[in-house]
Formats: C-alpha cells, structure tokens, sequence
C-alpha cells in the first residue's frame, strides 16, 4: 500500500493546460480553474452522475497500479444536489461514449450530509459499487487507490477500510486525475497522482507553475 509520487499541480494559473485532458463526460462542461487557485466544475448545476472530469496526460510514468488524491476545499458548503468532487484512476478514452475510469467523490444529497460515492464507468456507463455517508471537513483529501483488482478509498491518505476497500477487474490501465461539479459551490486543490506498490518506478514529481514564474 505504499504510493510513490509521480505527478502533482497546484493549478495556481489561469487554465488546465496541456498536462490534462478533458474527457468530455456527456453535457457536464469541462474542468476549469477557479481565480488562478482551485478547480471547479464548469457549470454550476448538472444531471446525476454528469460531473466534468480530466486525467493527467503530463511527463510521468505510471503503472496500473495507481493513486489519484484531491484536495477538498469546502466540503461542508454542499447544499445543493450537483455539488460533487473527488478523483479517477485508469482513465482512458477522451470521448463521452467510450470513457473507462474508476472513480471516488464525495455528492451533496440535497443539504445533507455529503454522500461518498465509489463506482465505474466502462464504455460510457457508470456503474456503482458502493456508497455511504460520510463525514468530511475542509482540506480533507479524498484518494483512491488501484491495486490489481484491489480498490480502496482514503480520507487522508488512510482508507476508511470496510466496504470503500472492493475488488474490480472491469478496468487495468489508465491514467490518474479529476472529476467534479457544482461551478464556485463546490472546489479542490493541491491534486496528486502516482503509482502503488513497494517496486513503483516513476520520474521525479511535475509540478505545474504559473507561466509568469519562467518570464524572468
């Protein structure tokens, strides 16, 4: 269960930039940055499980066995039902129909307690494979965790264990990164990715910079 680091951004800029793909889930708009800062959703409300999404497609090398992780920057400021962010792994495919990910975020329920979602989407269609309650605070991260069939969703860098820990073989290789929505209610930050296991190999961490910082 130990992770290696292979690619992280701040996104202290104006826009993702060329190290991220959108994958163009249905209507949901794409991942945009917030005030040069944050990451948002494009559109401030959407149809179920329509959330917009990206992988990383920087310098990195990952092996299947990988992890994404957010930052949660106002969690207990969901108050409406389109209100989701958190993470993907083995993404592939940029196209609505034929997208294949893994994915864990946490969903506003209509100004309850957010629910944590852990589910699929192979060839387009989403899958669920668990869900629950939780309870989440500001600057929690939310990871999840691909290890062989193994799937495991962490607060914090610890999994919360019991049914957020599940095995899957639907999906093998991709690439780590982002899904949310909710426009300004609903934000992350400080996204990490990186592959698993004792063994992993990987480049150096990326980090993305402001082009200003190179303009000496």
């Amino acid at each position: 269960m130990s992770r290696t680091s292979v690619a992280t951004d701040n996104f202290n800029r104006a826009s993702l930039d060329s190290n991220w793909a959108q994958l163009n889930v249905s209507n949901a708009g794409d991942v945009q940055i917030d005030s040069s800062i944050q990451i948002k959703g494009q559109y401030a409300t959407q149809p179920v499980d329509h959330q917009a999404a990206a992988r990383w497609v920087g310098a990195g090398s990952f092996t299947d066995d990988q992890y994404s992780q957010l930052k949660l920057i106002n969690p207990l400021d969901f108050t409406g039902s389109t209100m989701r962010a958190g993470v993907i792994v083995r993404a592939s495919s940029d196209t609505n129909n034929n997208r294949d990910y893994y994915e864990a975020y946490i969903a506003s329920d209509s100004g309850s307690t957010p629910t944590t979602y852990l589910a699929k989407w192979v060839n387009g269609t989403r899958t669920g494979l668990y869900s629950a309650a939780q309870t989440w605070a500001a600057n929690d991260t939310i990871s999840l965790e691909a290890e062989g069939t193994t799937l495991r969703v962490c607060r914090n860098g610890t999994p919360l264990g019991g049914s957020w820990t599940t095995t899957d073989s639907s999906i093998t290789t991709g690439l780590p990164g982002v899904t949310i929505a909710g426009g300004t209610n609903c934000m992350g930050d400080d996204w990490e990715g990186g592959n698993m296991g004792a063994s992993a190999t990987s480049s150096p961490a990326i980090r993305a910079f402001p082009r200003s910082v190179f303009n000496l």
